[in-house]
């Protein structure tokens, strides 16, 4: 039986809400409308706009706990975005943002709990009184100081190596008219929007109604569901199976060892 407990673990709910919440932002076009208005609201140059892309990476590693996923994710957008703004293909500017935008997917997977399948197989190995007390809030607090320190290091190898004379051709009144294309968001946006918002809030203030993570962000995927913003063929191809599987398998592993004993060998 302890084999399979990894499929009837709160990280394996977690790993698949999440994913299904991170399908819908795609699909739903919010994560394109965020990269657009990124754009229009930073200065037009290659050290900002890395900036940019990588300040965007930090903000999507949380939400899908997937290296691969995010890279994934994010390459279809830079591109698109490299080529609105007609930088020089392979020149210093590209280069130097996709690696800005590589840098922001990656580098802080183990500062959140949410961003990568080893925080779990981790999280799973720590005493049940430990749990508690390195969930999101607790491990995202206890790895503060790496992350500051990693992000300052990012920051200062794109301002010693970024510089680039080369500048975007797309001008803000081509972004302007691409947002209004767009138009105010749609029922789709609205929905992948507030069901993250719902994830971030219920997870931050879990202390207080005292219901763990991994159960909110199920709720959340629940409710996509229910309102069919997010469709049974999408949950199928855009939910990465064989991660969670991957998942569920190591964590049940690792709760087998510890039932006969070999983790305190």
């Amino acid at each position: 039986g302890d084999i399979l407990q990894g499929f009837s673990s709160g990280e394996f709910f977690m790993a698949m809400s999440i994913f299904g919440v991170g399908a819908v932002l795609v699909s739903s076009g919010l994560t394109f409308r965020v990269v657009l208005l990124l754009l229009k609201y930073i200065p037009g140059s290659p050290f900002f706009h890395s900036l940019a892309m990588m300040f965007f990476g930090v903000c999507m590693t949380p939400v899908l706990p997937s290296a691969n996923g995010r890279v994934g994710l994010v390459g279809p957008i830079m591109l698109d975005m490299l080529g609105a703004l007609e930088y020089k293909k392979g020149g210093k500017a590209a280069t130097m943002i996709a690696n800005a935008t590589f840098t922001g997917f990656t580098l802080f997977a183990s500062v959140f709990l949410t961003s990568k399948p080893i925080n779990f197989v981790v999280y799973g190995l720590l005493p049940a009184q430990v749990q508690e007390q390195f969930q999101w809030g607790g491990w995202f607090a206890s790895a503060g100081v790496s992350c500051a320190v990693m992000f300052l290091l990012a920051l200062l190898f794109l301002v010693v190596m970024g510089r680039s004379d080369e500048m975007p051709k797309l001008s803000i009144h081509h972004i302007d008219a691409q947002i209004q294309m767009l138009g105010p968001l749609n029922p789709m946006e609205w929905t992948a929007l507030l069901a993250v918002g719902a994830f971030i809030f219920g997870t931050a203030i879990s202390s207080v109604h005292k219901v763990d993570p991994p159960w909110i962000a199920l709720a959340v995927l629940t409710l996509l569901l229910a309102l069919n913003a997010l469709g049974k063929k999408e949950f199928h191809e855009k939910v990465d199976w064989s991660f969670i599987l991957y998942l569920a398998g190591l964590i049940g592993l690792v709760k087998t060892m510890s039932a006969v004993g070999i983790d305190t060998m």
